[in-house]
């Protein structure tokens, strides 16, 4: 029919962190997403359950508190899924965030990747540079993959997401290029 299916997600965010931030952003941005924000209080969390429970959401996803150091540290567990909608739509948003989580992990490699190459910490202006590197890689880098319907989101998802990963990866190599004329 030509009409993209959205998948209604909720998103309750425990952690406040600028990380986990950049992921509701990247949510917000999907392709055949539609996200709903619940503040984290007590009347966010009672309305986005009830969301859930009714029907108004197809899934729920909270991000815990130690979202933004877990990218870094390794630390798991610190988001939760939760799903009233059939497998495929569930088993695609799961994709979805996790292609995400991984491309927000492959720009904080970047930086612990440069810091080691170099030998040094990088100071703000450099990871804000490396940062604007990796954007400009981003927007500049074609997807290879579009779906219309939400079943195929997950692919769509995952690939962008690897997408996303080779262009950080661009982006670090454009960094030492210039760090070392």
């Amino acid at each position: 029919n030509g009409k993209t299916e959205m998948i209604h997600l909720g998103i309750l965010d425990q952690d406040g962190s600028m990380q986990s931030e950049q992921l509701i952003h990247n949510l917000m941005k999907t392709e055949g997403i539609k996200v709903f924000y619940a503040d984290n209080t007590k009347k966010g969390k009672y309305a986005a359950q009830k969301a859930l429970l009714n029907g108004q959401i197809e899934g729920l996803l909270t991000i815990r508190a130690g979202y933004g150091t877990a990218l870094s540290d390794n630390q798991g567990r610190v988001l939760h899924y939760e799903s009233t909608s059939s497998a495929l739509s569930a088993q695609g948003v799961r994709e979805i965030i996790a292609g995400e989580v991984t491309s927000q992990k492959c720009r904080e490699r970047a930086v612990v990747i440069a810091e080691n190459k170099e030998k040094r910490k990088l100071n703000e202006t450099e990871k804000q540079h490396l940062e604007d590197l990796i954007a400009e890689q981003e927007e500049t880098s074609k997807y290879i993959y579009s779906s219309d319907n939400a079943a195929s989101s997950a692919k769509q998802g995952m690939l962008n997401a690897r997408n996303k990963t080779d262009a950080d990866m661009n982006a670090l190599n454009k960094f030492f290029e210039e760090n070392h004329d």
